[in-house]
């Protein structure tokens, strides 16, 4: 992940990831506090798979489409 801090315009910031505008700041310090932020940022600790689970792929016994049981559909 490339994350890089360039002029935007002639007074703001932005704030870009591998080429895609994230976001867009008034001050440049701002914008360095997000790319801090963004680059001690380790996603694999936030990261849950189908694995995990017991049963991938498999719906609990009691699951309804959305309604409650005692709704008249």
């Amino acid at each position: 992940m490339n994350v890089h801090v360039t002029r935007y315009g002639s007074r703001n910031w932005a704030v870009w990831i591998d080429g895609d505008l994230l976001a867009v700041t008034v001050y440049r310090k701002g914008a360095r506090a997000i790319q801090a932020t963004l680059n001690d940022l380790t996603f694999q600790d936030h990261v849950t798979t189908l694995e995990d689970a017991p049963n991938p792929g498999t719906m609990p016994a009691n699951a309804t489409a959305g309604l409650a049981a005692d709704q008249p559909g």
